[in-house]
């Protein structure tokens, strides 16, 4: 970013990135624009792509090559949500932000069961991608206390599941593969 200052200052205010910044948004013929821009960049939810990627640096986050830009958005509220004492509500939160609320047909992403008595918490995903299966157990296991055992897993579809949806007939002249089936988003 190249600014020329109409004005007389020491070289190292001139350096500044936030001084070229706000000059350069007025001396911009849509400065109304810059304006709402840093105002959406206040929040996660309505940030411009500009402020996410402020948002990755500030959190620390590497951004994968296949996150679209609502799994970027979601990362960072998750990592923005990241609150102590974890409590199963805060938790469920965390999960919200990162699997990007209910599926199209209703249903929760995740099914989260935490067992006090057993020390045993269970997630399952109904989101059959590899990436928030992983995102959601680096998660948990920053979360869980050490006491309690974890296990975090894809919700698959099971044969009974399929069975009562399709008959063998259908089947048959389905396109799809066994793996296709099993990891389809429940209806």
């Amino acid at each position: 970013m190249v600014t020329d200052f109409d004005f007389e200052a020491p070289e190292v205010v001139k350096k500044i990135k936030d001084v070229q910044t706000i000059y350069d948004m007025n001396n911009t013929v849509n400065a109304l624009e810059g304006a709402r821009n840093v105002h959406n960049d206040m929040f996660v939810k309505t940030a411009t792509e500009y402020g996410i990627e402020r948002y990755e640096q500030e959190y620390d986050l590497t951004p994968l090559g296949t996150d679209t830009s609502d799994d970027l958005r979601n990362r960072v509220l998750a990592k923005k949500n990241d609150y102590v004492p974890y409590t199963e509500r805060t938790l469920r939160r965390k999960l919200d932000a990162l699997c990007g609320g209910n599926l199209p047909n209703g249903l929760s992403p995740y099914v989260l069961t935490v067992d006090c008595e057993n020390m045993h918490v269970e997630l399952r995903l109904r989101i059959p991608r590899k990436k928030f299966l992983e995102q959601a157990r680096e998660m948990l296991e920053e979360i869980v206390p050490l006491n309690m055992s974890l296990n975090v897993e894809t919700m698959y579809n099971t044969h009974d599941g399929i069975h009562n949806r399709y008959t063998h007939d259908a089947l048959e002249e389905y396109p799809a593969t066994h793996i296709m089936i099993r990891e389809e988003i429940e209806t």
